[in-house]
C-alpha cells in the first residue's frame, strides 16, 4: 500500500518525473527555436531594408528622376495634366511612373514584411508623403480613365497610414529654428 501511495506521489497529469523531465526540456527547445527563428527574420528584413536604402541613395538614375519630379511639385505643375499621355511615349510620365514603381514595389513589401517598415519610415516618411499628396489625384485620374482602380495601392495604403501616425521627434534634438 506504501509503494502504491508513492507511486500517485510521483505523478504529475499521470506521468512520473521521468516522462516530464525529457518532455519538458523538448518543449523547451522547441520554443526557442521558433523565437531565434523570428528574432533572425526580424534582423533579415532590417537587413534588407538597409540593403534597400543603401541601393535606392546610390542609383543615380532614380535620384534624376525622383528630382524632376519634386521640380514639378515644387512649381506647381498640375501633374493630372499629364494623364492624358498615359497611353504614349512621354518623358516627365515616364519619370512619375519610375519613381511610383519604385516607390509601390517598396511599400508592397513593407505590407508583406519583407521590409522594416519602421527603419523605411523614419528615412522616407516625408519624402513618400510628399510625393503621394502631389501624385494622388494623377493616379486617380489615371485609375479612372484606364478602369483599373488597383493602380499604385500599395502606396495609397502606406501613404494613409503614415499619414495618420508620422515620424516622431526625437527629444533631445533642439530646434534653433523656434529661437
Amino acid at each position: 500500500m506504501e509503494i502504491e501511495i508513492t507511486k500517485q506521489a510521483n505523478l504529475i497529469l499521470g506521468e512520473s518525473y521521468i516522462f516530464w523531465v525529457p518532455t519538458g526540456a523538448v518543449i523547451l527547445s522547441a520554443i526557442a527555436a521558433v523565437y531565434v527563428i523570428y528574432l533572425n527574420g526580424k534582423r533579415e528584413r532590417r537587413r534588407t531594408t538597409i540593403d534597400l536604402v543603401i541601393a535606392t541613395e546610390q542609383d543615380k538614375v532614380y535620384k534624376e528622376k525622383y528630382a524632376s519630379i519634386s521640380k514639378l511639385i515644387i512649381n506647381d505643375v498640375c501633374l493630372v495634366d499629364y494623364a492624358r499621355f498615359i497611353d504614349i511615349e512621354h518623358e516627365k510620365l515616364n519619370n512619375i511612373r519610375y519613381v511610383l514603381n519604385r516607390l509601390e514595389f517598396i511599400a508592397s513589401g513593407i505590407r508583406n514584411k519583407a521590409f522594416d517598415e519602421k527603419i523605411y519610415k523614419e528615412y522616407n516618411c516625408t519624402n513618400l508623403l510628399k510625393i503621394w499628396k502631389a501624385i494622388a489625384p494623377l493616379v486617380a485620374e489615371i485609375r479612372r480613365r484606364k478602369g483599373v482602380f488597383t493602380y499604385y495601392q500599395e502606396i495609397e495604403w502606406l501613404s494613409n497610414k503614415w499619414e495618420n501616425k508620422k515620424v516622431k521627434r526625437i527629444n533631445s534634438i533642439k530646434s534653433y529654428l523656434l529661437i
